[in-house]
């Protein structure tokens, strides 16, 4: 079984939610007759930090910086890997902005508008990569967090949600200034105002 997010917000923080649900999912993989339960960390953003699977007994079954997989299995059978061949799957963006982009979760629409918007105002190209299935998670996504990816010139630049703000910064950084930046204009002047994450080596998790 795969966790994909365990997110506790605002007030409900810290009184052990988390910790509840995790529990929860692994009563309800043994009971089902699971291999066990994993899930994608990140010491970033956006995914929770292995610290916290690892409190619960859980251990590393592998690493991509920054992202691990973690594991907690029920019996024998060997662990998951990731699906790897990332720095392939990174080069074969080609140039310009590429979204990955699936409909795992309810914030992306908004994520890769976001992205997409960011690259018309700096004038590069761009283009979407939709993700229907496993199947193509595995072949395409350039990153252990399968389900979304923005990359810039065969570069990730975020895995995550990101205000269009925040993403023309990373743009910006990575030399994507394509159409030049002025100051705002004065009377009288003008400027030229983007699972399953891994294989299981037949055994399900």
């Amino acid at each position: 079984m795969l966790i994909h997010c365990i997110w506790v917000a605002g007030k409900s923080r810290g009184k052990g939610y988390a910790t509840l649900f995790l529990n929860e999912y692994l009563k309800d993989a043994e009971e089902i007759g699971l291999k066990g339960v994993a899930a994608v960390t990140s010491e970033r953003n956006w995914l929770v930090a292995k610290r916290f699977f690892l409190k619960h007994d859980f251990e590393s079954a592998a690493q991509y910086p920054p992202f691990g997989l973690m594991v907690k299995g029920f019996g024998d059978a060997p662990p998951p890997s990731f699906s790897g061949d990332f720095e392939e799957k990174l080069s074969a963006c080609g140039r310009g902005l590429t979204v990955f982009r699936s409909d795992q979760c309810l914030y992306l629409d908004a994520a890769a508008k976001a992205a997409l918007d960011a690259a018309e105002e700096l004038g590069i190209s761009k283009k979407v990569i939709e993700l229907k299935s496993a199947e193509n998670v595995r072949r395409l996504s350039p990153s252990p967090y399968g389900v979304f990816s923005i990359v810039y010139d065969g570069k990730l630049v975020s895995y995550h949600s990101m205000a269009e703000k925040g993403i023309l910064r990373l743009l910006r950084r990575s030399g994507a200034l394509v159409v030049p930046w002025m100051p705002a204009p004065t009377s009288g002047s003008s400027c030229v105002s983007f699972s399953a994450l891994f294989q299981t080596n037949n055994h399900l998790l």
